[in-house]
């Protein structure tokens, strides 16, 4: 298989594996949250809480957040998959068969890190569609959410969209 067919089969299989798992996602994120955040009593559980979506915000508020992630899933996996062959390939022992543990652990951190640059901007944008009660869970809206991220605080705030991927003192 080509690398441009795995990389449109990969994109696709996360699209469809985010589609099938984003209720799930968006009840876990809505019970991680706290009432103060989101504005609201507590849930009491997984079902009040699918009751009390469905009920205030209809289906479509089940797969809020859904946009930001199905359209980066490709680009991050290519990156994930590509950073770690080249890393892989770069300390790689010729002389052995296979890759050490510490190759492929070094390759795996390096990979992760640079996926971490698509995912954790994306995985952002997610969770704050997914905890705002008010908005319809559109593409337009999650678009409004990572433009004003950008405008309000700047790429490398610690405020802004890759907030979270730094360590701070």
């Amino acid at each position: 298989m080509s690398l441009a067919t795995e990389l449109v089969a990969g994109g696709l299989a996360g699209a469809v594996g985010i589609m099938a798992t984003q209720p799930m996602d968006t009840i876990r994120i809505r019970l991680q949250s706290t009432s103060h955040a989101l504005g609201r009593a507590p849930y009491a559980g997984i079902i009040d809480c699918c009751r009390s979506v469905l009920k205030t915000e209809g289906l479509r508020g089940l797969w809020k957040g859904y946009a930001s992630p199905t359209f980066t899933v490709g680009g991050m996996n290519a990156i994930l998959f590509l950073t770690y062959e080249a890393t892989s390939r770069f300390l790689r022992d010729p002389s052995k068969k296979e890759d050490s543990l510490q190759t492929v652990f070094l390759a795996g951190c390096v990979a992760g890190s640079g996926s971490a640059l698509i995912n954790g901007p994306t995985e952002l944008v997610k969770v704050l569609a997914q905890t705002n009660l008010k908005n319809k869970g559109t593409l337009s809206e999650e678009w409004h959410i990572a433009k004003t991220l950008v405008q309000e605080h700047g790429v490398l705030h610690p405020r802004g969209p890759l907030r979270g991927l730094g360590s701070r003192r």
